[in-house]
């Protein structure tokens, strides 16, 4: 099968599977090697194609992306990050205070997803009020 694109949609594809590969492989110490072989794969078409953004390393045999694109992909993975830490983080918390209570452990998905979301809805706004300045951690 063969699959044609415009050089502007060439230019979308490669920040496609950049922003892919990232969320697939970055925390990994061992990338799954499938995916960076398909971003490879597309790099080099872009390459071949001569989209300025995509050079080619002889030394590592790879192809990345310029570091103009580097930088626009990581500001791009940095607000993703933001925006999962202040999504999960109340989650997390939510969680941990509803297994710290004792009356409601016992209860049932309807009152447990209502319970969390209660407890959720209380850091939501402290975080959305004042970011992480009053968040500390206690030793006990």
């Amino acid at each position: 099968m063969k699959i044609n694109f415009t050089k502007k949609q060439m230019q979308h594809l490669i920040r496609i599977g950049e922003a892919g590969s990232w969320l697939i492989n970055s925390h990994r110490d061992d990338e799954i090697k499938e995916y960076e072989e398909i971003n490879q794969y597309i790099l080099e078409s872009a390459y071949k194609m001569g989209l300025e953004e995509v050079i080619y390393d002889k030394g590592l045999a790879k192809y990345f992306l310029t570091p103009g694109v580097e930088e626009e992909m990581t500001d791009l993975a940095q607000e993703y990050d933001d925006y999962t830490f202040f999504e999960e983080l109340p989650t997390h918390l939510a969680k941990r205070d509803y297994a710290r209570e004792e009356n409601t452990r016992n209860d049932n998905q309807e009152s447990y997803l209502s319970r969390i979301f209660e407890l959720e809805e209380k850091y939501v706004e402290e975080f959305m009020e004042n970011g992480l300045e009053n968040l500390e951690i206690k030793k006990k």
